[in-house]
């Protein structure tokens, strides 16, 4: 590949170290005004942190006298995040056994900052200037002043100065790119980069990406803008390709070029790819890696979602798929949150099927990354589960949505796929009185502690956790119709609000109270339901019936898990089968180009890259006979497929989609078999 170093493509060994972790992979998607309904730009973030302070904070506009000095805080995920008595409410010491928070350092200030929400990242502040964000991988190491290292900005930090001194995206590219490039800049873990979404109340829309260089001492970053009719997801990998520095359409930092070659990640001949010098491709990583398609799955799905004329295909690699796509049809806010709701729903794909979804079509699982028999490590089992949009560790989605009457920020608790967004208007930060800015259930708890009734937080997270006593049941009868309900009246509230005569940013603020301590309070009752209606997994006195019902395990589970009389009541696990030997090899197809560049001593990770799991279609080169031969070897195997075959397919690394579809696998027509097959993709991806 022109333009790539040898000394660039050592560096893959570290890349993606962090993601096994599982514990900060966020996901955000960024819509542009000509994609929407109402003309409005959004930029979305689930913060997907296991461990993060949630609480909704409002940080004032102020005044700064002559002189003064912005402190610059270390990143911090966990309660409390920060401790001050100059920043925010929520901030300042609830006892004596909070101590301040003591600052990295400090930047000159500026005479005034702006109003801003923020909720462990930035969100919006009172202008309209919005941003969403995701963390990727990064070829160099970076190292925080507190860490022992020089870097003073870590992503959190740069949203914050940026919200305090903008009020457009392209002033607050150049102000944190221009503050990592001096000051220094550390990933959120060591080998990481950062990908921004930011939006802004002109209607632009640009995906930024900052990465270290030189231990974290400087930083490099472009961004690139994205065409008003187009929509775009960045998941845990970079995405910003070729850059090219005569365009209006990309803003570019001053070292970028000259600190690829003294980096030796470029040769300086042909084009400069920021993602791939800077970072690297998901399948290209170390032995720690989680899963090649762990952020591939995504923004496959996202484009799946929004543009099923395109025909996207699952792919291995991120640059498999464009920078950007239009929509089929213009999305509306409401199309937006759908997204992250998704478990690839209605796909072969779908968590709400198969083995591992149970007996009550679970979605949610435990990350394979960290089981001791999972884990990537060569000469272990190997696996892989979907990484979906939504997943239980997430802390809180957000959607800003700007360029329109009355900017705000929509923000819905725990994970996306069971909870209600709420807005927060940016009037209220404006003209408000309040000194929170919103109701107290959303500024107040922590993951330390739990009190019912309490905290917005933990009553969608309760009610996302007691679900999976009975997913499928409880979602269906009760959790997805009252967030249906509560997200209509919602929506309801918001378009009143709106349109009163005497509206004003107090009058928002005074609304936006009330529909979320309404939401949060039906949220509680829902709660108390879940609890009575699911004792010891009956379905418990409803309305009208007085008696407690059985939910029993359904048909299928059972039957293609194996239960019979032996296994029943049986304490052993079912004896594996031999692995077949050929039934894989013979469709995986060649290994694709693209491949072909990866370092001979770097050790692929988990799951390589030998095939992509695809059972909605096969590709055109694919020839059927193949297929029909494999199949009639082996149909002892296909026809018997019992709960131990499946036992050796996840040993085997066949892993996730085809699960289900293997299990109830029979000799179908010729056409028809839904099976794994080879990659049909364009792997020329760097054009």
């Amino acid at each position: 590949m022109s333009g790539w170093s040898l000394s660039g493509l050592i560096h893959i060994t570290f890349a993606l170290h962090w993601l096994p972790d599982g514990t900060n992979a966020c996901t955000t998607v960024i819509v542009g005004r000509e994609a929407t309904v109402d003309g409005s730009v959004i930029a979305t973030h689930s913060a997907d942190n296991s461990d993060l302070d949630f609480r909704m904070a409002y940080v004032p506009a102020r005044k700064h006298p002559a002189g003064a000095r912005r402190p610059v805080y270390q990143a911090s995920r966990a309660y409390p995040r920060l401790v001050s008595h100059n920043r925010a409410e929520i901030y300042r010491p609830r006892d004596a056994s909070q101590q301040l928070t003591e600052p990295l350092g400090s930047i000159p200030e500026v005479s005034e900052t702006y109003a801003f929400y923020e909720s462990g990242y930035g969100l919006i502040n009172e202008h309209g200037l919005g941003m969403g964000e995701t963390t990727g991988n990064a070829r160099g190491a970076s190292y925080s002043v507190a860490t022992g290292g020089s870097a003073l900005f870590g992503i959190c930090e740069l949203q914050f100065v940026a919200l305090e001194r903008c009020r457009s995206a392209v002033c607050a590219i150049h102000t944190m790119g221009d503050l990592a490039e001096r000051y220094g800049f550390y990933g959120e873990e060591q080998f990481t980069a950062e990908a921004l979404t930011i939006v802004d109340n002109d209607g632009e829309a640009w995906v930024f990406h900052v990465a270290p260089v030189s231990n974290g001492t400087s930083a490099v970053w472009a961004a690139q803008r994205l065409p008003p009719d187009q929509v775009t997801v960045v998941a845990n990998s970079l995405i910003i390709g070729y850059v090219d520095p005569s365009s209006i359409d990309f803003i570019l930092s001053n070292n970028l070029f000259e600190s690829a070659k003294k980096e030796g990640l470029w040769d300086g001949k042909g084009q400069l790819h920021f993602s791939l010098t800077f970072a690297s491709d998901p399948p290209w990583a170390s032995v720690r890696v989680v899963t090649p398609l762990y952020a591939t799955m995504r923004r496959w799905r996202v484009f799946d979602l929004i543009a099923p004329s395109r025909g996207f295909r699952l792919s291995q690699s991120t640059f498999s798929y464009p920078f950007s796509v239009t929509p089929d049809k213009k999305l509306s806010i409401n199309d937006v949150f759908a997204i992250y709701r998704d478990h690839f729903e209605g796909t072969p794909y779908d968590m709400t099927k198969g083995i591992f979804a149970g007996p009550f079509g679970n979605p949610n699982r435990q990350e394979t990354s960290h089981s001791p028999f999972f884990n990537g490590v060569v000469g272990k089992k190997q696996g892989q589960f979907q990484r979906p949009i939504s997943i239980p560790r997430g802390s809180y989605v957000s959607a800003v949505q700007t360029h329109i009457a009355h900017p705000k920020v929509w923000w819905a608790g725990d994970t996306g796929a069971s909870s209600v967004f709420v807005p927060f208007f940016t009037g209220a930060l404006r003209h408000g009185v309040t000194k929170l800015r919103c109701d107290e259930s959303y500024a107040s708890g922590n993951q330390l502690e739990f009190r019912f009734g309490k905290s917005a937080w933990w009553a969608f997270d309760f009610v996302a956790n007691w679900m999976n006593l009975n997913y499928q049941n409880m979602s269906q009868r009760y959790v997805f119709p009252m967030m249906k309900e509560m997200q209509q009246y919602v929506e309801d509230q918001v378009s009143k609000a709106e349109l009163a005569p005497h509206q004003d940013g107090r009058s928002l603020e005074e609304a936006q109270i009330a529909i979320q301590r309404h939401v949060v309070d039906k949220w509680w009752e829902l709660a108390s339901t879940l609890i009575v209606r699911y004792n010891d997994g009956f379905l418990n006195f409803e309305p009208g019936k007085s008696r407690v019902q059985n939910i029993p395990y359904s048909k299928e589970y059972l039957q293609h898990t194996g239960f019979n009389c032996e296994l029943g009541i049986s304490a052993e696990w079912p004896k594996v089968d031999a692995r077949p030997q050929g039934l894989l090899s013979a469709i995986e197809g060649s290994t694709p180009s693209v491949y072909a560049e990866h370092p001979p001593d770097v050790p692929w990770g988990q799951c390589p890259p030998k095939f992509v799991i695809e059972n909605s279609q096969r590709p055109s080169n694919f020839r059927s006979e193949q297929l029909e031969a494999v199949a009639g070897a082996r149909s002892d195997i296909v026809q018997g497929f019992s709960f131990s075959a499946l036992c050796f397919a996840m040993l085997s690394g066949v892993g996730f989609g085809a699960m289900a579809t293997l299990a109830v696998a029979r000799r179908a027509p010729a056409g028809q078999n839904k099976v794994l097959v080879p990659p049909d993709l364009n792997y020329n991806r760097l054009e």
